[in-house]
C-alpha cells in the first residue's frame, strides 16, 4: 500500500491545464506522447462495492436503475443499488460516493484525439515518474530530428573511409559520381 501512495500524485496540487497548451499524455497504445489540450469538461462518477467484492469507481449516474440519480441525485453512502453492467445485467452493490472528475480532450501529433483523466497527464514543468519517462516517446515523423536536422550535424558526420582495394579508383572521388551511367563498364578481371 506504501507502494501505491508513493505513486499516485496528489491531484490538489496538481498546475492547471487549459485549453492550447501542450502537455504529455497517455496514447491508446499505452505510450506518452506530446499532445495538446482540445477540450475541458468534468464529469461526474460514482463508487460502489459489488456483492462479490469487487468495485468500479467510474459508473455514471445513468448506470444505477434503482436510484434516478439525475433527478434525486446520488443515494446515500451504503444504500443498496441495483447496477446495469456493460454486459447488460443487473448487479446489486452498495453505493460509496460520488466522484467528479477533470476530463481532457487531447490531440497527439498524428492527429488521434483521445480522451483522458487528469492522472494521464502531464504538464511540461511537471516531474515525470520513471514509469512515464520509461514510456515518453515521439511520434514517428519526428523520431529522429534531433539526429538529421540542425547546425552541427554535417560536423558530426564520420568521415568516409575508403576500403584500400578501391584506392585509385573512381569510387574514391565522390566529385566523378556523374560518370556512373556516362560509360559503359568494364570488368577489372577482362581476360
Amino acid at each position: 500500500m506504501l507502494h501505491l501512495a508513493l505513486e499516485q500524485r496528489n491531484l490538489s496540487s496538481l498546475q492547471d491545464v487549459r485549453i492550447g497548451q501542450t502537455v504529455i499524455s497517455k496514447h491508446k497504445n499505452n505510450r506518452y506522447y506530446h499532445c495538446e489540450v482540445i477540450g475541458l469538461s468534468t464529469q461526474v462518477f460514482y463508487e460502489v462495492n459489488f456483492d462479490d467484492g469487487s468495485f468500479s469507481d467510474n459508473l455514471y449516474p445513468g448506470d444505477i436503475v434503482s436510484h434516478n440519480c439525475l433527478q434525486y441525485g446520488p443515494p446515500a453512502p451504503d444504500d443498496v443499488v441495483q447496477v446495469q453492467w456493460t454486459d447488460t445485467h443487473l448487479y446489486s452493490a452498495k453505493f460509496v460516493a460520488m466522484h467528479t472528475v477533470h476530463v481532457f480532450q487531447v490531440e497527439f501529433e498524428d492527429g488521434s484525439q483521445l480522451t483522458t483523466k487528469r492522472e494521464d497527464v502531464y504538464t511540461l514543468d511537471e516531474e515525470l515518474p520513471k514509469r512515464v519517462r520509461s514510456k515518453l516517446s515521439q511520434a514517428s515523423s519526428m523520431r529522429f530530428n534531433d539526429v538529421f536536422y540542425g547546425d552541427d550535424v554535417q560536423e558530426a558526420k564520420r568521415q568516409r573511409v575508403v576500403n584500400p582495394k578501391y584506392i585509385g579508383d573512381f569510387v574514391e572521388n565522390p566529385d566523378l559520381h556523374f560518370l556512373d551511367n556516362t560509360f559503359p563498364v568494364q570488368s577489372r578481371h577482362a581476360t
